[in-house]
């Protein structure tokens, strides 16, 4: 409350300004020579309050307060109306006369190492930090209701992903970075609490690193406003967000030795062209997809479990990872579902027991399956649509279907142990071709290799 008089007392001689001059006609305030002077008075008020801010009061409170009581200023007559649309940034009528600057506060010269305890003001602490600084938060619990915003580089430590926990019941996220720098994240879990929409952590800006921590409770929202992820690197146009160029992002997104879980969207989203590194982590239990990519995204995932997700992969748009040496199990749906022009690379993966497709290709995608584990579902690989995969050096046991190729596609299938199908092991429809070769088909029930409807197939 003394912070909001501190702002009402320092604009009170802005509407005393009006007032002075609001009974002037036009050319008399035209004439007035010298040209009274606000810069002056803007001055006075741009130091009140970032002593104001010096003294404690929230620099954002500071700035939302004084935009506030800006747009409450009124004049009389042609002159005082005029007077006060400048001062609130209208456009001027009768020449310049710029509103005050909002208030900043210097930060400080250096960057320094911050103790964050429960109940502390971490806005405050960000308004002033040196670039480069890092905020440790101790041990136990730090309850936010309002989003932490990022808005230079940090980096945020805790005390162990089992003992330091920031719960958030924000809307929008818990922690937003919007740049420019480069933040980090270690050793922490973040969490999201109540029914309010939010994703957990939310990039729009590079370089990001995440190691050692958790993230969890992302709340879905009708739909329309996309919330309810885990990690979110929002590299595509987002509304509210700055926007900026391939080179402004350039650095490295990392993502190491972390879970994500028990999110209503998707565990981790990337949009735009931002490519993470993935890398020993754990995407488990949510709701969505466990690893969604669209637009040109890319990047790897290395080295990591992706289970019980709705779908464990989602690529989509021209987007094409590499998915190497992961696990991908337990998807309510599918394993691995690629579509549009993707080229992305699974190899050296296990896909098994997903609920329906191990790995799914569609649309004009041309993606590499190379030298994984795909076991256990309906259909192992499913192509369809006009794609054009390469299917190479698999073992693909267990499934219904091995390999059924559907749609225009053309699809070869090169030097494939596929084992235990209990309908065919590889099956071609449609309007498909391909050719066959160097496989080793075992243990089949059914038929070994069919071509159906107008597919068209070499075997060799």
């Amino acid at each position: 409350m003394e912070c909001t008089k501190i702002v009402m007392a320092s604009v009170q001689p802005l509407q005393d300004f009006i007032d002075e001059y609001e009974d002037l006609t036009v050319e008399e305030w035209n004439a007035l020579d010298p040209p009274p002077d606000i810069e002056s008075l803007q001055a006075v008020i741009v130091e009140e309050l970032q002593q104001a801010a010096t003294d404690g009061c929230v620099p954002g409170v500071l700035e939302e307060t004084l935009r506030i009581a800006i747009e409450g200023l009124e004049g009389e007559g042609e002159v005082g109306e005029a007077i006060a649309a400048a001062l609130r940034g209208d456009p001027p009528m009768l020449g310049p006369l710029p509103p005050p600057p909002v208030p900043t506060v210097p930060r400080d010269a250096a960057p320094s190492v911050v103790a964050v305890e429960p109940g502390d003001d971490v806005d405050a602490i960000l308004a002033r930090v040196g670039e480069g600084s890092t905020l440790e938060f101790s041990a136990g619990l730090h309850v936010f209701d309002e989003p932490i915003v990022v808005r230079f580089d940090v980096e945020f430590v805790g005390a162990g992903r089992d003992k330091t926990t920031i719960r958030s019941s924000a809307e929008g996220f818990a922690i937003g970075f919007v740049g420019p720098g480069g933040f980090s994240v270690r050793d922490m879990t973040v969490e999201h609490v109540g029914d309010t929409e939010a994703s957990v952590l939310l990039a729009s800006d590079g370089p990001v690193s995440v190691r050692d921590s958790t993230f969890s409770g992302g709340v879905a929202g009708d739909g329309e406003t996309g919330g309810g992820h885990g990690i979110v690197f929002a590299f595509a146009p987002l509304e509210g967000f700055p926007e900026y160029t391939d080179e402004e992002r350039s650095g490295p997104l990392l993502i190491e030795n972390s879970i994500v879980t028990n999110n209503e969207a998707a565990g981790v989203i990337v949009t735009g062209d931002a490519a993470p590194e993935i890398s020993d982590s754990s995407i488990t239990d949510n709701q969505g997809c466990g690893i969604c990519y669209s637009d040109d995204a890319g990047g790897t995932v290395r080295n990591s479990i992706v289970q019980a997700n709705q779908i464990g992969f989602q690529i989509s748009g021209a987007a094409s990872p590499t998915i190497d040496g992961t696990s991908i199990t337990a998807s309510l749906g599918v394993g691995v579902a690629i579509e549009g022009t993707s080229a992305a690379t699974i190899v050296r993966s296990t896909v098994e027991e997903n609920n329906q497709v191990g790995i799914q290709v569609s649309g004009d995608s041309a993606p590499t399956i190379e030298d994984n584990i795909v076991n256990v579902h309906n259909v192992g690989v499913l192509v369809t649509g006009s794609a054009n995969p390469t299917i190479k050096g698999n073992v693909i046991a267990r499934q219904e279907i091995g390999v059924q190729v559907g749609g225009s596609s053309q699809v070869d299938v090169v030097d494939n142990t596929i084992r235990s199908s209990s309908v065919a092991a590889i099956s071609y429809g449609g309007e498909s071709t391909g050719s066959v070769s160097a496989n080793s088909i075992e243990s089949t029930v059914g038929i070994g290799i069919q071509a159906v409807d107008d597919a068209e197939i070499t075997v060799d």
